[in-house]
């Protein structure tokens, strides 16, 4: 067994938080056998993992398996059964209970019979804290102590932890069936050690045949192996779609997706219609959440009315913003978590950030009787500080003044002051105390602002010092600065797709055409056309990354587009939805989270 750094972790707790470690020992059901399973939900009243002769059945509880659900008849008996492989069940515990014998179970026969789940009752006052990780990658072991290490400063701790996807790396394929095997079993390993209860869901990458090579044509044998698409998952790990309520809240997981007709799809109708089926018994008055890997399930979110939905994919945090835009896709109760990753990879080599500049960390939320809060924390950083909106890709419009909203970790309410400044004028700031944490709103009014642009400082002040966080926003302010060149500008850049004739335009004036076949270009920009704030944009083209901008240089400074735009790999990349904006007064360099000590200790505690 795995051991976690300053956890005891005793064979009851591992038989009361996770399901059953069994592992298939072949790969294939053999078909002519009827698919099912059967066993009791029962009352553990004395909590002790197993049913004892006198503990009544529990009635009325759901079982899931397969996008099917059975409910406990009045003694508690049950039985599924499905024309499909069942791999995993779980168990759909109501509000005022809890597993005492695992959430869920790996079966390893065609029929089950005695696979019995039991429960306790309890009392769940509010607030309800659990936290979300996402996109581990190989370092759930490494993430899962370094967070239950951290949680334990809250005044609260978590009920619950959840994992939205992507626990591997790479696209697994069938072809490696004894690599799925080991690295699939070793998820499992990990959630059934963890010792505190925690519930996943796939992502891409755990699902064989979705990524790359899944990307290419699959024949219809492909679908037939048994480690296929969510298979590998459920025989290792746990089952890739799941519900359950706690304090009033119910919880649903769905898969990343399925292959249905020809395709990968997202969701299958099956998995819509199960949705349906358990938010359709949720209580009025009663909140909703959606966990799952892809922010493309913002949708259901919307379509179905979930309070909250958490997801993971895209390595950004906070509102899901599509590559490219500048607005979010859906509403402010959709949000991505992030990147649960150590801060370096095996090398040793910095790897801090996810891929819109946030630190890599995880999602604290905390159910109240009026609301849902949530904050981001940095791994390792105790004095995290964020700015949630704007966030640093956008382009701001600003009207009679400008505002900003973010949050300061502070769990023992021991911050003393915060001031928020854009670019060294002072913000009216309000404070709101949550939880575990600070929100602020901070505005200035706009009477002297041009166009481009700003650095944002929020600093707060602890026992041990002033820390603060800054962050480069673009603003349009309707006013253009004062701004004269001393010298022409340099532009270079490469062509992607050199399939067809692109018009280049700097400041609206155009400035030279891209042929076909041409695969780079330098063009000089004269003094009398450049401003402060420059635009480089594409009049003809089409949403594919077609013009990549190796260098804007002027008066011996190399500048760079400020707003950070979500994008794989990003680089200053033309399309034709795409602008980007140099500011001459601004080089640089490019915006990453950190938080920085501006005022030492000694002077802290002065103040």
């Amino acid at each position: 067994m795995k051991a976690y750094r300053g956890f005891v972790i005793v064979a009851a707790c591992l038989t009361a938080l996770a399901g059953s470690t069994a592992v298939p020992a072949g790969d294939a059901f053999r078909p002519e056998y009827e698919r099912s399973v059967s066993g009791m939900v029962y009352w553990d009243t004395n909590v002790n993992g197993r049913r004892d002769r006198d503990e009544p059945g529990a009635a009325g509880i759901r079982i899931a398996g397969n996008h099917r659900t059975t409910v406990t008849d009045s003694s508690g008996l049950y039985e599924l059964k499905s024309d499909e492989p069942l791999l995993t069940i779980s168990l759909s515990f109501p509000s005022g209970s809890w597993p005492t014998t695992g959430w869920f179970r790996r079966l390893t026969t065609e029929r089950e019979t005695g696979v019995d789940f039991g429960l306790r009752r309890e009392t769940q006052a509010l607030p309800l804290v659990f936290v979300q990780m996402t996109d581990t990658h190989g370092d759930f072991g490494w993430a899962s102590e370094v967070i239950l290490e951290e949680c334990k400063a809250l005044p609260i701790q978590p009920k619950f932890y959840v994992v939205t996807g992507d626990l591997l790396s790479g696209d697994p394929w069938i072809d490696k069936a004894e690599q799925l095997r080991q690295s699939f079993s070793k998820i499992g390993q990990e959630l059934d050690e963890f010792p505190k209860p925690v519930f996943m869901v796939p992502g891409n990458h755990d699902t064989v045949g979705y990524g790359g090579r899944g990307r290419n044509k699959i024949l219809a044998e492909d679908t037939k192996h048994p480690l296929f698409g969510n298979h590998c998952w459920e025989r290792h790990v746990c089952p890739s779609h799941w519900s359950f309520s706690s304090h009033g809240v119910q919880f649903v997981g769905i898969e990343h997706a399925q292959y249905a007709d020809g395709k990968w799809r997202q969701p299958v109708s099956k998995t819509q219609a199960w949705v349906d089926e358990e938010t359709n018994r949720v209580e009025k008055g009663d909140r909703t959440v959606l966990l799952a890997h892809s922010p493309r399930h913002g949708m259901l979110v919307e379509q179905k009315g979930f309070t909250l939905g958490l997801f993971g994919d895209s390595h950004t945090e906070g509102s899901y913003f599509q590559p490219g835009a500048e607005t979010p896709a859906f509403g402010s109760n959709v949000l991505v978590g992030g990147l649960t990753k150590r801060p370096y990879d095996r090398h040793g080599n910095e790897r801090r950030y996810t891929q819109d500049g946030r630190p890599t960390g995880y999602r604290i939320v905390v159910v109240e009787k009026d609301r849902i809060d949530s904050f981001y924390k940095a791994i390792g950083e105790p004095h995290t500080i964020l700015v949630n909106s704007p966030r640093r890709f956008q382009g701001v419009k600003v009207g009679d003044s400008f505002g900003a909203s973010g949050q300061i970790l502070d769990p023992g309410q021991r911050v003393e002051d915060v001031t928020v400044s854009l670019d060294g004028k002072r913000m009216g700031v309000t404070l709101h105390r949550r939880r575990f944490w600070i929100d602020f709103e901070a505005t200035v009014e706009n009477t002297d602002l041009v166009d481009g642009f700003y650095d944002l400082t929020v600093e707060a002040t602890w026992p041990d010092g002033r820390y603060g966080v800054t962050e480069p926003y673009l603003l349009r302010t309707g006013r253009e600065a004062a701004f004269k060149a001393s010298a022409p500008a340099q532009l270079v850049g490469t062509i992607h797709s050199p399939t067809r004739t692109y018009t280049f335009l700097v400041n609206d004036v155009e400035m030279t055409k891209i042929s076909p076949g041409q695969d780079a270009f330098s063009v000089q920009l004269p003094v009398g056309l450049l401003k402060r704030l420059n635009t480089v944009t594409l009049k003809d083209g089409d949403w594919r990354q077609v013009v990549g901008i190796t260098s804007f240089s002027w008066n011996g400074k190399t500048f760079v587009d400020q707003r950070k735009i979500f994008a794989w790999g990003y680089t200053h990349t033309l399309s034709k939805q795409r602008t980007l904006c140099f500011d001459l007064e601004y080089p640089g360099p490019p915006a990453r989270w950190s938080v920085e000590k501006t005022i030492p200790q000694d002077r802290a505690e002065s103040r």
